[in-house]
């Protein structure tokens, strides 16, 4: 960290990069945030159409599609999915459940609800799942989006800043140094916390709670080493 606020230029390096995460983690929670259900709303008010669509449509369709293929993966980023085909012999691919999906054969028949053209559930063995097209409340996904990214967005602006102002100076203080590192620590605390919810509903607070665990101690750690630096400079008394 000494190193990156050594070069002025690296300073401004941080501290433009440092504003740009807490503008976006800002637009998202205040401009985003807000609206971030709307699709689903629609969704659930949306009336079922009167006849098959013949394109994209806000009602909702329900239907029954051919399964040409199914992939289950064992990967967490590659999501397991189905090709279903409709008596018109369109194609669409779908990612849901793998409880479901372990259970579909080539050439079984599946229900499909259709909105704006794209299949947002399927039915079957009496059992139903959202896919991947389905609407999603997202309003928590920003929220949890500017948590990740705000405090260390702060801290990356507030050393960099620090730098700047002290500039002629040789070496930057232990205090940027550390400032800094929590910086770095946040981000990666922002990115493990979601991943302790993996699995479980998307909500702010799934987030939140292991992020407020490992804050805290990232703190005193962090402090910890500044106090360290501090009598390392101070040199023997």
């Amino acid at each position: 960290m000494r190193t990156l606020l050594r070069h002025p230029l690296m300073a401004v390096l941080c501290l433009v990069g440092g504003l740009n995460l807490v503008a976006w983690g800002i637009a998202g929670a205040v401009l985003l945030a807000p609206g971030g259900d709307r699709d689903l709303r629609l969704y659930r008010a949306a009336a079922r159409c009167p006849s098959a669509p013949s394109g994209p449509a806000e009602c909702r369709w329900t239907q029954e599609f051919t399964v040409v293929g199914v992939r289950l993966t064992t990967s967490r980023y590659d999501p397991d999915s189905a090709r279903l085909r409709d008596a018109g012999g369109s194609e669409q691919e779908v990612a849901t459940d793998k409880d479901l999906l372990a259970g579909l054969d080539k050439g079984e028949r599946v229900t499909g609800t259709v909105w704006r053209g794209r299949i947002v559930e399927i039915s079957a063995d009496g059992e139903t799942r959202k896919t991947d097209a389905a609407p999603d409340d997202l309003r928590a996904r920003f929220l949890i989006g500017a948590l990740v990214i705000v405090p260390p967005g702060l801290l990356a602006t507030l050393a960099a800043a620090w730098r700047l102002v002290r500039f002629r100076r040789p070496e930057p203080t232990p205090g940027m140094t550390v400032t800094l590192g929590l910086a770095f620590a946040l981000g990666l605390i922002g990115i493990l916390s979601p991943a302790f919810a993996a699995g479980r509903e998307e909500d702010l607070s799934n987030t939140l709670v292991p992020w407020l665990i490992m804050t805290p101690i990232a703190l005193v750690v962090a402090l910890g080493y500044a106090a360290h630096l501090r009598s390392e400079n101070a040199g023997p008394s």
